[in-house]
């Protein structure tokens, strides 16, 4: 009889250990998906195009329509897009915006076959440019001037457009415009076989020295110098006299996207850089989002490397890392937007334009901080 006993009691032992090992063993797992958020529905859905902020709101634009974010009037971030009919339409797809400190531009595509150049004072009521008779593929400023990428066949060209529309060509037969930046006193375009530099868009631009051939897809002015991602992910420093590679993703599942994005809070400073997967592993699945890198006083910061968002907290744009590869970090992002202190009220704000999911958010929601959808 006490044997009888003896071995449920064994039995019943055993199973309790095992699960106390299983429970003790995979914590972390149990935390993993603590994390994890519902993906809210897209108030702004589809592959969004890159913010603008122009006279105190931010734009942005999927499909035909533009989309305006304004403050809130008691000064929190928790400001509000335009809905339903509110939602504006210059008239066709839209491709791209740009603002300058007067009017904000679009490319719009009536009908998929050509890209047209609009124009607007308030954001709201649109007119065509026709005396630009160009198929317009992208506009970007700098200086408070306009720049736009054109298309015939397969070959790309780049005008300037000065202030009596005279449509200057800067770059023809060029390859994809990424970008466009003015630091010191020059300006500094962004191909994806090359960057060129003039100190006045009305003459020709010459080719950076070791800039050719490198795939940048991105350029942005850090404040004390101009910094360009190529795709596979080296991030470069560059000035007119050359290009100098300052960090690399050291990753071979990893592309860069062409995002980037300066972000500030209190005495951090980052660079916020796109990443894609082109590789998927089984035990990580897929790593998109972005990346993060430090900057001092406006440079990129000498021996920095890349981190993942979250894994240093304080030094972070979010403050949990499990929590963002769960969001943001299984979403490709096109572009990065951090609104200025205006409509950012205490600078944790930021905006991404993903590939295939909308508009997203780092904010807090349901007293969780998270990156989700806008809704």
């Amino acid at each position: 009889m006490v044997k009888q006993m003896k071995k449920p009691l064994l039995i019943i032992f055993i199973t309790v250990f095992v699960m106390l090992l299983f429970i003790t063993c995979n914590e972390p797992v149990f935390y993993i998906i603590s994390t994890e958020v519902p993906v809210t529905p897209a108030l702004i859905d589809g592959s969004p195009t890159n913010f603008v902020e122009f006279k105190g709101s931010i734009y942005v634009a999927s499909g035909s329509y533009i989309y305006r974010y304004s403050a809130d009037l008691n000064g929190n971030d928790r400001g509000e897009w335009t809905r339903d009919n509110a939602r504006i339409r210059p008239g066709g797809r839209i491709m791209s915006l740009a603002g300058t400190s007067s009017k904000l531009y679009a490319v719009s595509s009536p009908n998929d076959l050509r890209g047209v150049l609009k124009e607007s004072i308030n954001g709201t009521a649109w007119t065509e440019r026709p005396e630009i008779n160009l198929n317009v593929q992208a506009v970007f400023t700098a200086n408070d001037r306009l720049f736009i990428s054109t298309k015939t066949d397969d070959d790309f060209s780049i005008y300037h457009i000065d202030n009596s529309s005279n449509q200057i060509a800067v770059l023809e037969s060029a390859t994809e415009f990424r970008g466009v930046v003015w630091f010191g006193s020059a300006y500094f375009i962004c191909t994806t076989n090359g960057i060129y530099t003039a100190a006045d868009p009305s003459t020709a631009f010459s080719v950076i020295s070791g800039s050719a051939d490198k795939n940048f897809l991105g350029i942005i002015n850090l404040g004390s110098e101009v910094a360009a991602i190529a795709g596979n992910g080296d991030l470069y420093s560059v000035s007119a006299s050359g290009v100098e590679i300052k960090a690399s993703f050291n990753n071979s599942r990893r592309a860069a996207s062409g995002a980037l994005a300066v972000w500030k809070r209190a005495n951090v400073s980052l660079l916020l850089v796109g990443g894609n997967d082109i590789n998927y592993s089984a035990s990580t699945g897929y790593e998109y989002g972005y990346l993060e890198i430090e900057l001092d006083n406006g440079f990129i910061k000498h021996g920095a490397v890349y981190n993942k968002p979250g894994l240093y907290p304080s030094m972070s744009s979010v403050n949990d890392s499990d929590r963002y590869s769960n969001t943001i970090g299984k979403t490709p992002v096109n572009h990065i937007y951090q609104p200025s202190p205006a409509l950012n009220t205490n600078g944790t704000l930021i905006f991404a334009s993903t590939q295939q999911s909308g508009v997203w958010s780092y904010r807090e929601r349901d007293n969780i901080w998270q990156w989700n959808a806008e809704e």
